[in-house]
């Protein structure tokens, strides 16, 4: 879905883009053991990948990428893989939170301006549980279950056998009156058990 809305968004703009394949998980070093500092192997990898295609294919010399200030404040140890890249953070370098950023869209009348956070999906599985292409898939199945039923802000969480969903407090009516359509689809992608976190 990224992939479709930035070809689209690039197309419409007429901005030249190019797909970097990132989506072989194995080959990322340390990702798929799943560490606490995940994030620090994942995102050098890609980012070396940046680099490397847009040198090779139009002569970039520096790459951007999108952190805000609030960022900061979360443990995200790909942050240090930026640093160690020297990749540039414009946001962070103007000071601007995720709401700045959303109410600039907004007077710019850009199509992101209310589109949801969209965290990597490996952060729906617990540090030092296996990380496989088959459980990512899964669990992006499973959030498009729920987006499908209109539900735009959600988690699947994936904790051995059991599939937490999060959603806004405002969205457990969708859930609930869908509740053996989403039971049924979770039970046979292998979970035994199915849980709302009622903390919202």
């Amino acid at each position: 879905l990224e992939q479709t809305f930035c070809k689209c968004y690039c197309t419409d703009n007429q901005i030249n883009w190019t797909t970097v394949d990132t989506n072989d998980i194995s080959k990322i070093p340390n990702f798929t053991l799943n560490p606490k500092d995940r994030c620090y192997h994942c995102k050098k990898w890609i980012f070396e990948h940046i680099i490397s295609t847009g040198n090779k294919l139009y002569g970039f010399k520096t790459v951007m990428e999108g952190s805000n200030i609030d960022d900061l404040g979360d443990y995200r140890p790909g942050l240090l893989a930026l640093k160690e890249l020297q990749i540039v953070s414009p946001f962070i370098a103007c000071g601007l939170t995720k709401k700045d950023i959303r109410e600039l869209s907004r007077e710019l009348n850009l199509p992101t301006s209310d589109k949801p956070s969209s965290p990597c999906l490996a952060t729906r599985i617990p540090y030092g549980v296996e990380i496989t292409s088959d459980k990512l898939k899964i669990i992006e199945n499973s959030e498009e279950l729920l987006h499908h039923l209109g539900i735009t802000n959600c988690r699947v969480r994936c904790d051995s056998n059991t599939a937490r969903i999060e959603i806004s407090l405002s969205d457990f009516d969708i859930v609930l009156a869908n509740r053996e359509k989403i039971t049924d689809y979770l039970h046979q992608h292998g979970f035994t058990y199915v849980s709302l976190d009622l903390d919202g």
